[in-house]
């Protein structure tokens, strides 16, 4: 009797140990990377401002071209160009366009038809886009994504060294609905997740909705050849490649940031989520290792901890623990929210955090099963 008393106490102190490792694990992240965002205050001066060319791929998006390149066009900025790659669009995107030169002679369109000599995808026509710029520096969004301040090229460029890199935040925006609550915080907690890890030294990824590097950056790695058959990755295989010889500034504050709708359907995220996790098993073993602890530290930390419950573990000792790692991480997420102005989407952090660390290993099993749609 005594004996499996101690083998059940020796358990116990295994799951106590497990616990405890997960939950330093989380304080790591939290206190390491996460809370660089709440104390990060970037110094405001302007006066560098480089000629910029500014990139939208677009496909079948004529009403967002209606509604976001007035938005761009009329930013506050003393020289920059906009190029906008209809890429093999059947809607009336082309008319629009048409249209919108007429209003802005300084917009530069770039047409792409079907070919089957080549390989269809956001990639190829972005590079085209390029290809088709005027100046050094680019700056890049989508056409379903609007820039939130009319400063906003000026934000994102000031005091930026010649071959810098500039990773911008893209957020979800704040629409009716308990899907898009989540998707809004998922956006939120994906820029939290890249931005804090780039002010921490490991930039693994950018948004393609805005980011900033030069041409030079652009084609010393070939563009984007190494992973032009991979679906998606112009943003994150691409920062990832050339992360290692480059040097990231990050533009986190409000008047810096675009915005955009969030997807109508759960499909449509999942689809999203799906062309974006695909490229993730290509980034480089850190970034990887990086990624995958944190949330495999999550689950640890809930599964030991369920269990130490059930084995009558004292409960407030096992809950005690477990509270702490959420009170810092809704404090640090709160702060976010505030400066970001977003405290709507991290209000039920703990819930919405609980749902994406389930569907984001959903996600990966799905692909293991069927390959993500191409780029449309």
């Amino acid at each position: 009797m005594d004996e499996s008393l101690s083998c059940f106490s020796t358990f116990q102190q295994i799951l106590s140990v497990a616990l405890l490792t997960a939950v330093a694990v989380q304080l790591f992240y939290l206190l390491f990377f996460y809370i660089r965002l709440v104390v990060y205050k970037p110094k405001i001066f302007y006066a560098s401002q480089p000629p910029v060319s500014i990139v939208i791929c677009a496909r079948n998006e004529s009403e967002n071209l209606m509604n976001h390149i007035p938005m761009i066009m009329e930013q506050n900025y003393p020289l920059f160009e906009v190029i906008v790659v209809n890429d093999s669009s059947w809607d009336d995107s082309e008319d629009i366009l048409k249209a919108l030169q007429v209003r802005y002679p300084s917009l530069k369109v770039v047409k792409l038809n079907e070919d089957l000599h080549r390989m269809s995808g956001k990639k190829f026509a972005l590079t085209m886009g390029i290809k088709a710029t005027s100046h050094e520096r680019l700056l890049l969004t989508d056409a379903d994504c609007s820039p939130i301040s009319n400063d906003w090229i000026t934000n994102m460029i000031y005091k930026i060294k010649e071959d810098e890199v500039v990773l911008g935040v893209s957020l979800m925006a704040r629409e009716k609905g308990v899907c898009k609550n989540f998707f809004r915080f998922e956006s939120v907690h994906t820029a939290a997740n890249y931005c804090s890890l780039a002010l921490g030294g490991l930039p693994y990824m950018g948004v393609g909705r805005n980011l900033s590097y030069t041409k030079q950056k652009f084609f010393s790695v070939g563009g984007f050849r190494r992973h032009m058959h991979i679906t998606g990755g112009d943003d994150d295989l691409f920062i990832n490649e050339i992360a290692p010889k480059s040097t990231f500034v990050v533009r986190p504050d409000v008047e810096a940031q675009t915005t955009s709708h969030s997807p109508e359907k759960l499909s449509e995220w999942w689809e999203q989520k799906r062309r974006h996790l695909n490229t993730s098993g290509l980034y480089k073993l850190k970034h990887k290792l990086a990624l995958g602890i944190e949330p495999l530290s999550w689950w640890l930390m809930w599964g030991t901890a369920l269990f130490l419950v059930v084995l009558r573990t004292p409960a407030l000792l096992v809950i005690t623990i477990v509270a702490f790692r959420y009170l810092l991480l809704y404090g640090i997420f709160i702060a976010i929210g505030r400066k970001w102005k977003v405290l709507d989407a991290v209000w039920v952090m703990p819930l919405w955090e609980l749902v994406l660390n389930i569907a984001k290993p959903a996600v990966l099993l799905s692909n293991m099963i069927s390959k993500p749609k191409r780029w449309m």
